[in-house]
């Protein structure tokens, strides 16, 4: 609602200690300036008080004697979005002047104003005695819907920006917060900004101080600080805080923080976790979180985060980072737990160094700011899978972290592996095992050869673990026969979920689970990539092994002689009927490696394991491109709006 004042009567000769300062009235005749100043009213605006609203017809021309004015116009979304700040000597209304409609933006008071209201109807009169007049508001209004233009662009391309409202003490969810942004800021090599509105008096000793909210507020002038500091190379960062003085409303807390956001990859705006704050953060954030002690759990419960259901845990209690317990934790305050973070507030404050722990949740909560986080699945293809172990290394020696895994088939195993920890010459040896087994052939009944020997090899591997004690997230696929459906392992024990993805039918038999009859998960999803996008993965990476059927060639000699002719008969029209599928699979990673193996492979060549580790090692250097592009900033997208570097 409109709150004015007069203070002054219509004749106040104050007008001209104003006007005369302003360029619009430059070279008035006395006989304008005694119109203009009869005619003109002062009044007096309090924070959050309307001048103009959208829609609204206005009248008049908006002089500001002092105080602060903020002009926003609406999104698509109907948000306001800042586009001028008005101080002394500015003005507004000019466009509704020579347009004659009503006000297409809305015009509040960001601080206790006085404004002088000059009628459209005097000013047009004078204008028509006065050329430089008319001028001069061409000029204005040209200029005017440049800068609107120009803070248009710069809001669509804005980097990402990151809510987090914290309980309690907030001092350690900045240390946090702040260790967070120098992790991602090593990430992008580049700047990043840290926001923190609530009343911590710690700042990080790497951290550099900037203008605060209500310093750019006062003098935008100094939004050039952030310009000189966001356009720098290297790992730093800024802390902004809301400075000194009465608190500022919601609406210039959010177009300051888009402002920001335009000059920054990321945004991170740390806020206490109240009512009255928390809509600030859905105005302005693509991603939300809430951060909590596990002792200040019951806390989160109560406040049921309408908004923000994801939930960083700070644990004291000894609680480690596992599906088990993020599942625990997650049902007791009823929001998803992200992530738990072991050892209590003291390590944030000791280090900036990522090694071990909290360094790899700090790193793995930066990726989850940047979109960034990494599935890889892994595909169908016998023998071929030991190229598995070739992605797996390659990936590490480039320094790309895996955050979540899927398995199909032989993938399914080796995803395991990964996800228990192991490193690549460990699962090369089980794996080696494994497949000798598979050199002596037992004929039972429902299939060519009996499950029992890789059950074997297969619990050995996973250690008798469940998926919920693993730390990485991980998803195993079967087939349901019955049902003619995907099945995907997410929860209970590790080897029935192996040892259904990989029965190959006619090969091995069926694994009966929870009333099912599985086989293997090639003969629906031979690349699983669809379940560590919907796992939580941001960027998929799927290892397609199957090759095109026409560049098989018939198996001769010694090893043909190790299986029946049937076996290589199943397994021809297996990898037929896969590769279609595989193709289908493949097309929905962000990227796709493709090892290229030579001549014909079967289900048992193992013997030719360095080979294969080579072939997928060659594939993510031939990749790395393709990786790297994917992993720039300039690739992460919103909603289909690529964000810009």
């Amino acid at each position: 609602m409109l709150s004015v004042v007069n203070d002054s009567s219509p004749s106040d000769p104050d007008f001209w200690s104003v006007a005369s300062e302003v360029e619009l009235f430059a070279g008035i005749d006395p006989a304008g300036r005694d119109l203009l100043a009869a005619s003109s009213h002062r009044r007096v605006f309090r924070v959050g008080d309307l001048v103009a609203g959208v829609g609204v017809a206005i009248d008049s021309v908006y002089i500001v004697e002092s105080g602060l004015l903020g002009v926003a116009i609406p999104d698509e979304r109907g948000e306001a979005i800042e586009v001028a700040r008005l101080g002394p000597g500015d003005y507004c209304g000019e466009l509704s002047l020579i347009r004659h409609e009503h006000s297409g933006a809305r015009v509040e008071a960001l601080d206790d104003a006085i404004v002088w209201e000059v009628p459209h109807v005097v000013l047009a009169e004078v204008a028509e005695r006065s050329p430089r007049m008319m001028r001069e508001l061409a000029s204005k209004i040209a200029s005017r819907l440049s800068d609107t233009n120009r803070r248009l662009k710069r809001m669509h391309a804005r980097g990402r920006m990151v809510g987090a409202g914290s309980f309690g003490d907030p001092g350690w969810a900045v240390a946090l917060l702040a260790r967070t942004a120098l992790s991602a800021a090593r990430t992008l090599e580049r700047p990043v900004l840290l926001v923190d509105l609530t009343e911590a008096t710690v700042v990080p000793t790497y951290a550099h101080e900037l203008p605060s909210l209500r310093e750019l507020l006062a003098q935008p002038a100094q939004f050039a600080v952030h310009d000189a500091f966001a356009t720098g190379i290297g790992a730093r960062v800024g802390v902004v805080r809301h400075g000194e003085g009465r608190e500022l409303n919601r609406t210039v807390v959010i177009d300051l923080l888009n402002e920001l956001a335009g000059r920054y990859p990321l945004v991170i705006a740390h806020v206490p976790m109240t009512s009255q704050t928390r809509p600030t953060l859905v105005a302005v954030a693509d991603t939300m979180i809430a951060i909590g002690f596990d002792r200040q759990l019951d806390v989160v419960r109560r406040n049921r985060l309408p908004a923000e259901r994801d939930v960083v845990v700070l644990s004291e209690s000894g609680s480690v980072d596992n599906e088990a317990e993020r599942g625990r934790l997650s049902e007791h305050c009823r929001a998803r737990v992200l992530r738990v973070i072991p050892g209590g507030p003291m390590p944030l404050f000791r280090s900036a160094e990522t090694a071990g722990e909290p360094g790899q949740s700090i790193d793995w909560l930066a990726r989850h700011f940047l979109q960034r986080k990494v599935g890889l699945a892994l595909g169908a293809g016998g023998a071929k899978g030991y190229a598995h172990l070739g992605v797996l290394a390659g990936l590490e020696e480039h320094g790309i972290t895996v955050d979540y895994l899927a398995g199909s088939s032989i993938g399914a195993p080796l995803a395991s592996g990964a996800a228990l920890g192991m490193s690549v010459d460990e699962m090369r040896g089980h794996m080696d095992r494994i497949f000798r087994e598979l050199a002596r052939p037992r004929l039972p009944w429902h299939s060519m050869w009996s499950a029992g020997a890789l059950r074997g090899g297969f619990e050995r591997l996973s250690q008798g673990r469940t998926f919920g004690s693993l730390r990485l997230p991980l998803s195993i696929v079967a087939a349901d026969l019955d049902r003619r459906e995907e099945y995907v392992f997410r929860k209970g024990p590790l080897t029935d979920a192996i040892l259904a993805s990989i029965a190959i039918p006619a090969v091995y038999p069926p694994v009966e689970f929870d009333g099912r009859r599985l086989v293997d998960g090639a003969v629906l999803n031979p690349v699983p990539t669809n379940t560590v996008a919907a796992d939580g993965a941001d960027i998929v990476i799927g290892v397609m092994l199957s090759p095109p059927a026409a560049r098989a060639e018939r198996r001769t000699g010694w090893r043909a002689r190790l299986s029946p002719p049937i076996v290589d008969t199943v397994m021809r029209a297996f990898d037929v009927m896969q590769w279609k599928i595989t193709s289908e699979g493949a097309s929905r990673a962000d990227v796709s490696l493709e090892p290229v193996f030579h001549g014909s492979t079967g289900l048992r060549d193992w013997h030719r394991a360095d080979e294969f580790i080579e072939a997928g090692r060659l594939a993510v250097e031939l990749a790395m491109p393709r990786l790297r592009a994917r992993l720039a900033l300039g690739e992460l997208t919103d909603e289909g709006r690529t964000v810009a570097a």
